[in-house]
């Protein structure tokens, strides 16, 4: 299973954004996908079951920023 703490650092960015309808956590092979559903379609952030260091979290949730904002979502 993907950090917990990159988990949590992920479900609290995703508060912090109007336009997101869902999301769940799914495992698929080596590395475990944040799926995220907002009314313009779906994406996914790939996690790394082990996180490398302290910057993994860091750039998943930028990671996560990204898709949003190409999803258009927008941030509170």
């Amino acid at each position: 299973m993907a950090d917990r703490n990159t988990q949590r650092a992920l479900i609290a960015e995703l508060d912090k954004w109007d336009g997101v309808l869902g999301h769940h956590f799914e495992h698929g092979g080596k590395h475990m996908r944040l799926v995220v559903e907002t009314e313009s379609g779906s994406r996914f952030v790939t996690l790394s079951l082990t996180a490398s260091d302290f910057r993994a979290t860091k750039n998943k949730v930028s990671d996560l920023r990204k898709v949003l904002r190409e999803l258009g979502a927008e941030k509170v």
